[in-house]
């Protein structure tokens, strides 16, 4: 009788005060809900972190024109190194493709953004959309070793480059997620 009133304390206690499996488990959804937020949150910190350099280390902006249809905007710091550069290009008095490129304290691209306006449609219904970015890590000798690039296909690459001790690179491609640009 003792074993008996022992097992219905124990199984009434699990049921009460146990885990259900649902407590603990992520659906795909959930899941994939929580990877967008942290990506959007990565996205927007990264923007920031580019902005706050440019507040605090711009010291200099110098303009070149190339052509009539082309525009060089260049933003630098006291030591005349390149923080980050604008190509704009033009077509028929509209803003047509923009090359924003972003620089690392070595002068090195890190992150690159191409925005594209759609010109033929009326001047006030224009769309301006991000159709491709990316960024890249280098190691401590200033090689690429990691290359991340989007396009709006929508198509996400991550490029891994490795050397050898003769410096040779190698390099390896892999699909990822959008969720993955930041990782």
């Amino acid at each position: 009788m003792k074993i008996f009133v022992t097992i219905i304390i124990l199984l009434t206690g699990h049921l009460l005060f146990g885990q259900a499996v649902s407590d603990t488990c992520l659906t795909r959804s959930q899941l994939y809900d929580m990877k967008e937020e942290l990506y959007r949150q990565s996205d927007f910190n990264n923007d920031l972190l580019l902005k706050i350099r440019m507040l605090t280390e711009l010291k200099k902006v110098d303009t070149l024109v190339h052509t009539r249809d082309s525009v060089v905007i260049n933003y630098m710091d006291k030591t005349n190194v390149i923080l980050s550069t604008i190509k704009k290009y033009y077509k028929d008095n509209c803003l047509k493709d923009s090359l924003v490129i972003h620089y690392n304290k070595y002068g090195l691209i890190y992150y690159t953004e191409n925005w594209s306006t759609d010109c033929y449609t009326n001047p006030n219904d224009r769309l301006t959309y991000k159709n491709s970015y990316s960024r890249y890590v280098y190691d401590e000798a200033n090689r690429i070793i990691k290359y991340v690039f989007h396009i709006s296909t929508p198509m996400t690459r991550r490029v891994l480059f490795k050397y050898d001790s003769d410096g040779h690179r190698t390099e390896e491609i892999e699909r990822i997620e959008d969720t993955e640009f930041w990782d």
